[in-house]
C-alpha cells in the first residue's frame, strides 16, 4: 500500500469509506469526489441519460446532483404514475428529472429523450421486465435514428434464482442495438465488500461506479471519441472500467499501476481488448507530461495492435487527486 494514496475519511461519507477500507476496497479505489458539491459545468455535448425501472429511479436520485446539469436526465418506472408523492420527491432534485406522470409510454419517453440527442446512456436492472424490456425498445428506437447507445445494467444477486435466466436473455438482446454494454454483477459487490456489508452500502458503491462511468463516457463524447470509435468497433461491445487515484509527484504512475489491478477488471482483460480509452482527471487539467507518461506505460502493457488514446480532463471536485480511468471495449 502506498501511504501517499490514503485520504483521511471525513464528511458524510466517512462511514461507508471506513467500512469499505476494512474489506477488499482499498483507498485508491474510492470515489469520494462524487460526494463533493459542484458537478462539472459547461456543455458536454448532446448526451442524454435515461434511468429505467425501480433501479433506474434510485440511479436518477444519485446521478442528478453529480453529473453536469447540461445533461438531460429522465427517470421512468411503472409505479410512478400511481404514486404522486414520488414525483414530488423527484422534483426536489435538479437536472430535469422526468417521471411517468409525464411519460405514459416508451414512445413518449423516446420522443422526449431522443430529440436532438447524439448519445444515449441508459441505466436499469436486469432482474425485472420493465427496465430491461424498455431499455431494449429504447435502444432499438435510438438505433433507427442513428444514435449510439451505451447501457449500464446490473445483474441480480444469485439468490434471486428465478430472475437469472431473464437477466441473461435481456442482456444478450441488448447487443443487437447498443454501441457498448456495461454490466455490474450484484454478487461482485458482496465479493468485493464482504458478506457483512449492508445492502445500502453495497448499492451506494454501485451508484458511484455508474456515475463515474457516465462522467467518463460523457467526457469521451465531448472529445469526439465516441463517433470515432463507431467506425471500427463491433455493435454491442462489452465495456469494462478500471480506475484508481493517487497524489503527489508520481501520481500518474501510481494511479495507472493501481488502475491495472482494479477489482472491476477481470484478470485476463488485457488479452481481449478491441479499443482502450484512458482518461486522466483532476481538479486542474492534468499536465501533458502526465498524459504522455500514462500513454507510454499503457503502450508497454497492451498489444501494439490495440488502438489506444489518452486524454486529460478537469473535474474540480477531485482537488489534487489524479484519477486514471481505463475504458476497455471488447468484442461482443
Amino acid at each position: 500500500m502506498h501511504e501517499n494514496l490514503i485520504e483521511p475519511s471525513t464528511g458524510a461519507s466517512s462511514g461507508l469509506v471506513k467500512s469499505v477500507e476494512r474489506r477488499v476496497y482499498r483507498p485508491e479505489y474510492e470515489l469520494s469526489y462524487l460526494d463533493v458539491d459542484g458537478a462539472p459545468e459547461g456543455s458536454p455535448g448532446k448526451v442524454v441519460v435515461v434511468c429505467l425501472g425501480g433501479k433506474g429511479i434510485n440511479d436518477a436520485k444519485y446521478l442528478t446532483a453529480r453529473i453536469p446539469k447540461t445533461v438531460p436526465l429522465y427517470a421512468w418506472d411503472e409505479e410512478f404514475i400511481a404514486k404522486p408523492s414520488d414525483k414530488n420527491t423527484m422534483d426536489q432534485y435538479n437536472g430535469g428529472v422526468t417521471t411517468r406522470s409525464q411519460c405514459f409510454s416508451i414512445d413518449d419517453l423516446a420522443a422526449q429523450a431522443l430529440n436532438n440527442a447524439e448519445l444515449l446512456l441508459v441505466t436499469f436492472g436486469l432482474g425485472g421486465k420493465f427496465g430491461a424490456d424498455n431499455a431494449n425498445t429504447l435502444a432499438k428506437l435510438a438505433a433507427l435514428n442513428g444514435i449510439p447507445v451505451v447501457t449500464f445494467a446490473t445483474r441480480p444477486f444469485s439468490f434471486e434464482g428465478a430472475r437469472q435466466p431473464l437477466a441473461e436473455r435481456s442482456y444478450k438482446a441488448l447487443g443487437d442495438h447498443t454501441f457498448a454494454r456495461s454490466l455490474c454483477d450484484n454478487d461482485s459487490l458482496i465479493e468485493l465488500l464482504g458478506e457483512k456489508v449492508k445492502v445500502s452500502e453495497a448499492f451506494h458503491v454501485e451508484h458511484q461506479w455508474t456515475a463515474h462511468k457516465i462522467l467518463g463516457i460523457t467526457a469521451l463524447f465531448a472529445l469526439n471519441q465516441v463517433h470515432e470509435m463507431r467506425h471500427f468497433m463491433a455493435v454491442g461491445a462489452r465495456l469494462l472500467m478500471g480506475y484508481a487515484r493517487a497524489l503527489g509527484d508520481q501520481r500518474a504512475r501510481l494511479a495507472f499501476e493501481a488502475a491495472l489491478q482494479c477489482p472491476l477488471l477481470p484478470s485476463d482483460w488485457k488479452e481481449r481488448p478491441q479499443h482502450v480509452q484512458i482518461l486522466l482527471t483532476s481538479g486542474i487539467t492534468p499536465s501533458q507530461g502526465e498524459i504522455d507518461e500514462v500513454e507510454r506505460m499503457a503502450q508497454r502493457v497492451l498489444s501494439p495492435s490495440v488502438p489506444l488514446k489518452t486524454h486529460g480532463v478537469e473535474d474540480r471536485r477531485m482537488g489534487e487527486w489524479l484519477y486514471v480511468t481505463l475504458f476497455v471495449f471488447e468484442n461482443p
